[in-house]
């Protein structure tokens, strides 16, 4: 007898790249970003997401000094996005820090079509990115009945979850719910999030 062939249709593109040479920016990034706390109220940030962290305001893309580092951002965004056959403009981007005992609640990003995040400062135990299964609650029974090498081999599972590793950048379709475990590090989890739209 035949073995059947299983379609997992419509996945969801989400893209992690090690971006080139990050240690040479790593500090000096860390560094601009707890200016961008200290300068914007001191702690009392943005509140999109995030339970006891910090976010900025997310229009610092355009700062001057910030001007090396978004190349360099940049530039590792387009090699991701080079497969689409289309542009995309960097409609806004803001920083996080998520100090112990920080976490971000479940949530998408309506209004881009793409978003991201580059890892900057993640100490071990800081809290993973994780990606929720949209087919979760309609389709819980099948995922439960399923074998362990059908759900690993299609990435079918409730969440997926990535390891914040400093230096990488994930981008994924935006209307994907996802959120930040707690920070259980004794440090300051810091990323840079981003939304990209179609021009």
């Amino acid at each position: 007898m035949n073995d059947p062939h299983d379609y997992f249709l419509f996945p969801s593109p989400v893209s992690v790249l090690r971006c080139a040479g990050y240690e040479k920016i790593s500090e000096g990034l860390v560094r601009y970003i707890y200016g961008l706390r200290d300068r914007d109220n001191a702690g009392a940030g943005e509140t999109r997401s995030s339970v006891g962290g910090w976010q900025s305001r997310d229009d610092f893309f355009g700062d001057d000094e910030f001007a090396d580092i978004r190349k360099y951002i940049m530039d590792h965004i387009k090699n991701i996005i080079g497969h689409y056959e289309c542009h995309f403009s960097v409609d806004n981007m803001w920083a996080n820090i998520n100090a112990t005992g920080g976490y971000n609640l479940s949530h998408n990003h309506p209004g881009a079509d793409l978003s991201g995040v580059l890892f900057v400062q993640t100490p071990p135990g800081c809290g993973n990115l994780v990606f929720e299964n949209k087919n979760l609650f309609s389709q819980f029974h099948l995922l439960r009945g399923m074998t362990a090498d059908l759900k690993e081999r299609n990435h079918y599972c409730p969440n997926f979850q990535i390891e914040p590793i400093a230096g990488n950048l994930v981008v994924f379709p935006s209307e994907m719910s996802h959120f930040v475990e707690t920070n259980r590090a004794g440090q300051d989890r810091i990323s840079i999030s981003f939304n990209l739209k179609m021009v």
